[in-house]
């Protein structure tokens, strides 16, 4: 008989939590097989969200927070691909722009799936997902003088973000200032 001690800080892993990873390859297979025995566009533009979608199934399934930010990243912009090439038949700037904006709406994803998953709510994926969103924006409206604005001010941003963090940090460190 084989006793396992587990310690306070040593995270707990079911054992078919292995199977994961096979069950992608599986899953994956199947798809670039009906990619290529049919020939039909729609099954190979369907690999990205479903990869997302497995890597969100993983996280729930396992209890694993951190499985979450790659499949919902990869989610959003898979299916974004997938709704603009399949549905709407987008092509150029009009598909980029909602390709930004689904990369954009999977990083805001993070910040409403955490707590669902009782972890403190996520504000850092926020500010990608704005950044993003107004790239999008910028695309999809083919307004060229937003998107020379965020070229140029988005050193500016970054400057701002990080003061920012620093007063926060430092506010927190002396709360009697």
């Amino acid at each position: 008989m084989t006793v396992h001690i587990k310690h306070k800080d040593q995270p707990t892993h079911d054992p078919h939590d292995k199977n994961f990873g096979p069950i992608v390859l599986i899953v994956i297979g199947i798809l670039a097989l009906l990619f290529n025995v049919f020939q039909v566009s729609a099954f190979g533009l369907l690999i990205l969200p479903v990869i997302g979608l497995l890597f969100m199934g993983w996280g729930v399934y396992s209890h694993r927070f951190p499985l979450m930010i790659p499949g919902s990243i990869i989610t959003g912009m898979g299916g974004a691909l997938f709704i603009g090439e399949q549905l709407l038949r987008l092509d150029g700037d009009d598909l980029g722009g909602l390709l930004v904006l689904g990369l954009g709406l999977g990083f805001a994803a993070i910040s409403f799936i955490a707590p669902l998953m009782h972890q403190p709510r996520q504000l850092w994926p926020l500010v990608p997902a704005s950044i993003l969103a107004l790239v999008a924006v910028g695309l999809l409206t083919q307004n060229t003088n937003l998107l020379v604005i965020l070229g140029s001010a988005w050193p500016l941003i970054l400057i701002v973000i990080g003061l920012y963090l620093l007063l926060r940090r430092e506010q927190k460190a002396h709360p009697d200032i």
